[in-house]
């Protein structure tokens, strides 16, 4: 009896990867499309982060930073996921598929969190 699941080659687990590159995908285009919507959740957070002041009332151009630091590096991060994957990396896949969320989840629970132990 073996563990095989697709024509006898070995079954290789790629959800955290799949799961991660839909995040990362969902995130860019919530930043992009719906800053409204995230800006007052993101915008301190990431402008404290980045030593720049970012605004949730006002919608930033694609271009501005940190705000384009914010669509681009879970693009970036999919995109580079993918070339290692086909490439034979899959666990390197994985990491750099949940780079953009821990990232951003680090920010966030540093502002949130711990921002007024050290103020």
């Amino acid at each position: 009896m073996s563990d095989s699941n697709y024509d006898g080659g070995p079954f290789e687990p790629m959800r955290l990867y799949r799961l991660a590159c839909c995040v990362d995908l969902l995130l860019a285009a919530l930043v992009v499309a719906g800053w409204p919507l995230v800006g007052p959740l993101l915008a301190d957070p990431m402008g404290e982060a980045f030593a720049s002041s970012m605004s949730a009332s006002s919608q930033p151009g694609l271009d501005e930073y940190p705000y384009v630091f914010l669509w681009t590096m879970p693009v970036l991060a999919v995109f580079a996921a993918w070339v290692l994957k086909e490439g034979g990396r899959r666990k390197l896949a994985r990491l750099v598929s949940v780079y953009p969320v821990g990232v951003l989840a680090l920010v966030l629970v540093w502002y949130y969190g711990f921002s007024t132990v050290y103020s």
